[in-house]
């Protein structure tokens, strides 16, 4: 993958975790006053199996919701029944190895606790897994700013009967 370093703030949850730097152009676009550098991102294969069934799940054509999903999360152990509100707050801290005391049902999901744009797909891939509802489009993630907007997602997509969400 190739993308200009202006851009890098969009999936940098990914960099080093499954995105790895393989060369750089330098000051190879000029935006906005100033020169960029182009990065050249490589996913290698032991990365790309371990996240697979989050890929699979946002942008798949099997959208297959539930617990084997788990399996690309860090938060592997939240797929066994119903959360609230203080619980979703600790999946959300666990997931995205951020501090529990940021994450408050009105924290803003980008703003507060800086989640890109990967990670937000992420969110929605959660959220639709541990509802057990079917996986939305990866731009779900639209409907809500606010934890508490993702924690009313999550109640939405799991009370929503299964022959309707798939």
């Amino acid at each position: 993958m190739e993308a200009p370093e202006f851009n890098i703030a969009q999936i940098k949850s990914g960099l080093g975790r499954f995105f790895h730097e393989e060369g750089r152009l330098k000051a190879h676009h000029y935006y906005d006053g100033r020169y960029y550098d182009q990065l050249l991102l490589a996913l290698y294969r032991e990365d790309f199996d371990q996240m697979s069934p989050v890929f699979d799940a946002a942008f798949g054509p099997t959208n297959l919701p539930g617990a084997a999903l788990s399996a690309g999360f860090r938060s592997q152990g939240w797929f066994d029944g119903p959360l609230d509100l203080e619980r979703f707050c600790r999946l959300i801290a666990e997931e995205f190895q951020r501090p529990i005391e940021w994450v408050v049902p009105d924290a803003r999901l980008r703003e507060d606790l800086g989640l890109d744009s990967l990670e937000m797909v992420t969110l929605i891939v959660i959220v639709d897994s541990v509802s057990g509802a079917a996986v939305g489009p990866p731009d779900s993630f639209l409907r809500f700013t606010t934890v508490r907007e993702a924690f009313l997602y999550y109640c939405e997509a799991s009370s929503m009967p299964e022959s309707l969400g798939t």
